[in-house]
């Protein structure tokens, strides 16, 4: 599960995507914790600076689907 119950305060975990240029593919950079989307956005920006992104995208970890070829479920692994 990718929300966490801190009291009152539900946070909810963020998959950070980026790209440099447009040739670039997207790439996941990594994961931020946030009680809103508001504050996701802040915390990718200040966590992922290493460069002038020119793309940065965050998906709601919660809402990934599984997709395989062979109907075979298993867990997904992601670097």
């Amino acid at each position: 599960m990718t929300k966490q119950d801190y009291g009152a305060r539900t946070r909810r975990t963020y998959d950070v995507f980026a790209r440099a240029t447009h040739d670039e593919k997207l790439t996941r950079l990594g994961r931020v914790d946030a009680p809103n989307e508001t504050l996701a956005r802040v915390r990718a920006v200040t966590v992922y600076n290493s460069k002038d992104w020119l793309e940065m995208l965050l998906y709601p970890a919660d809402t990934a689907l599984e997709v395989n070829t062979d109907g075979q479920s298993r867990d997904l692994l992601m670097a």
